[in-house]
């Protein structure tokens, strides 16, 4: 499904299944966007700064150019993705408890402020972090 530059603020996405889609520059609401399936979803240039998406999962989504500043990512699973590719290169602010990461790239990504707590972090490039402060 090619839902590309759509305005989907007017919808609420719970358990929702994007698997394959393409979302790329579509703008979403600020409501929950929880438990939904993003797996192989292009979700390139999108806005989820302090959006919830907890519960999601995302096997090898491109976040080329997406802004995931202070977004809810809690419970979520994350398998394959290259974090270095996100705005700013940033989670900052970031709920990722109880996130899950797997052979994913999160080299030199801002994780300040970030909420870290219960993760899985297996194969996962963790170059160029810092977690002393």
């Amino acid at each position: 499904t090619n839902l590309s530059g759509m305005d989907l603020r007017p919808f609420t996405f719970t358990n929702a299944d994007f698997g394959h889609a393409i979302l790329s520059k579509s703008k979403l609401a600020d409501s929950l966007l929880v438990d939904n399936n993003f797996d192989y979803a292009i979700l390139q240039n999108i806005n989820f700064a302090g959006k919830d998406l907890s519960g999601s999962s995302f096997q090898q989504v491109n976040l080329e150019g997406s802004d995931m500043q202070n977004t809810n990512l809690r419970d979520s699973a994350f398998i394959q993705v290259d974090f270095t590719k996100i705005k700013n290169k940033s989670l900052a602010g970031a709920d990722l408890s109880y996130a899950a990461f797997s052979y994913s790239n999160l080299s030199g990504v801002d994780l300040s402020g970030t909420f870290l707590n219960n993760n899985l972090f297996f194969k996962v490039d963790l170059s160029g972090l810092d977690f002393t402060t």
